[in-house]
């Protein structure tokens, strides 16, 4: 059965799709999994997520996107309270995100002065 060229042109219902539980993700963006989050940030207990961003970006710019995603409104995580490693290898903030192995999870730490019990690792927004 030939299809004719209405039905051709037809854009996909990305209603349907996303009811689905499908998402779509644009050719240049990629999904970077990070592990060992505070599950104080991304509420009920949650300690890994997955964060997409633009593939041409540096690591600083996943930082910051961290920083800024966490669905808990008072919580409040400075970029300088934690670094990303990837098998036990520090990721420094100017790596370029398409040199990271999207097959492997990226790791959060601490950073020493916040993970050190005299500091308060956690800061909360009034």
């Amino acid at each position: 059965m030939k299809r004719d060229a209405a039905q051709a042109s037809l854009q996909r219902d990305r209603d349907r799709d996303d009811a689905r539980g499908v998402r779509l993700r644009p050719k240049d963006f990629a999904g970077y999994w990070v592990k060992n989050l505070p599950p104080e940030g991304l509420g009920d207990g949650i300690t890994a997520a997955c964060f997409t961003i633009p593939h041409d970006g540096l690591v600083d710019d996943l930082k910051q996107f961290i920083a800024r995603e966490l669905t808990n409104p008072h919580f409040y995580l400075p970029m300088r309270a934690f670094r990303l490693t990837q098998n036990g290898e520090d990721k420094p903030p100017v790596t370029k995100l398409s040199a990271i192995d999207t097959t492997d999870l990226l790791t959060f730490e601490w950073v020493e002065p916040y993970s050190s019990e005299n500091y308060p690792r956690l800061e909360y927004r009034p």
